[in-house]
């Protein structure tokens, strides 16, 4: 059982342990939308929400809520905001091993579990620091985050971190009985790195228009790279007001352009005519600090040159491949002057790199360690 509270078939994770594991085992899934594999069963695990309740209920609900709070109450917190309506159905199952992707799913993985299942998890973030910049998160959510990694987390069978130095993160914070390291890479693309136009040098960022991205700060940047350089956005507007502003604000450089975003699977192909990848969102949480998101193996796969910010995982990985730059800080002007320093020789050069090492940093080796992984837990 692959467990998640999520529409699997918008999370490229899931996607891949999915496919990774249904070949050599019978694969069940339970989350908030099934996956793209049709033969695959699927359990709509909804959460209980006040709307399904009478007025006392909500009543009742909220006091226990307010006496669990004021009480450091967080197990019995927990169980008022994740009851999972088809609990039941699920633990009669009797699965031999239950995955879950999401800390927040974690205590319901071992009421499935029901002692008679393993409980491996796939942490994608730092959790017991995910938000730890914003006061509102650390007084309402981190203890009761805290709780559950420090009870839960020592009992899993296996855990499976997205980087050496996530495991290190949560080994110091609480025990780890066994564990495996698989990145989250996207699957390898068959292709060549494009050519590079010395007078139009392409630098491309794709994800979302969001606020807390500081995309902005890539256009401010620009107004000190030279004009050789050309900025392309390649946007999912999720803030129309944001978007809005990134266009004003770009609005008399004529080397910042906006492109139409593709779907999720056309990426790489998308990216490939391009020359540099950019990624330097500025750390404002702990969380971010370890940050390995998906464009950045999209940029390996695309054959590009990536210039990143020193993030602790992308500034090894990036090091050891020596697939491009990163930068010395989030300074734009350190990042211009960085740019800046990229003639086309050494672009060049970095996207052989990634061209020689693309097959390396993709899904196909990662899922070979899952597997062992889970092979493992019933050797």
């Amino acid at each position: 059982m692959i467990l998640a509270p999520a529409d699997f078939k918008k999370i490229n994770t899931l996607t891949r342990m999915i496919k990774t594991l249904k070949d050599q085992y019978d694969v069940y899934t339970a989350g908030y939308g099934p996956s793209v594999f049709r033969d695959i069963p699927f359990t709509n695990a909804t959460r209980s929400v006040e709307t399904e309740m009478s007025l006392w209920d909500k009543i009742s609900r909220h006091c226990r809520y307010i006496y669990y709070k004021l009480t450091s109450d967080w197990e019995r917190r927990y169980w008022l905001d994740y009851r999972i309506v088809s609990n039941d159905e699920l633990q009669k199952q009797n699965f031999d091993l239950v995955i879950v992707q999401n800390i927040n799913f974690l205590p319901v993985a071992f009421r499935i579990a029901n002692g008679k299942s393993k409980v491996m998890f796939d942490p994608q973030e730092i959790y017991f620091a995910e938000y730890d910049s914003n006061k509102e998160w650390v007084r309402d959510h981190q203890p009761r985050i805290v709780n559950i990694c420090k009870k839960y987390i020592p009992q899993c069978d296996m855990v499976s971190f997205y980087a050496q130095e996530v495991y290190e993160c949560y080994k110091n914070f609480c025990h780890i009985q066994k564990h495996i390291i698989a990145t989250s890479a996207g699957y390898f693309h068959d292709l060549q790195p494009s050519e590079i136009n010395p007078e139009h040098i392409k630098i491309v960022h794709h994800g979302i228009a969001d606020y807390n991205r500081n995309l902005h700060l890539a256009i401010e940047m620009m107004e000190n790279v030279d004009k050789r350089f050309h900025y392309y956005f390649m946007l999912m507007v999720t803030n129309y007001d944001y978007f809005g502003f990134l266009k004003d604000k770009a609005r008399n450089n004529p080397n910042i352009h906006f492109l139409e975003p593709v779907p999720t699977d056309k990426i790489v192909t998308a990216i490939n005519p391009f020359d540099i990848g950019h990624f330097s969102i500025p750390p404002v949480h702990t969380n971010y600090k370890y940050t390995c998101p998906n464009k950045y193996w999209e940029f390996v796969q695309g054959r590009l040159c990536v210039a990143v910010g020193p993030y602790v995982t992308l500034k090894r990985i990036t090091e050891k491949y020596n697939t491009g730059i990163v930068f010395d800080d989030f300074n734009i002007e350190t990042q211009a002057r960085q740019i800046n320093s990229l003639t086309p020789e050494i672009i060049k050069d970095y996207k052989l790199k990634s061209h020689q090492h693309a097959y390396e940093l993709s899904a196909e080796p990662q899922a070979t360690k899952i597997l062992n992984g889970v092979n493992s837990l019933f050797n």
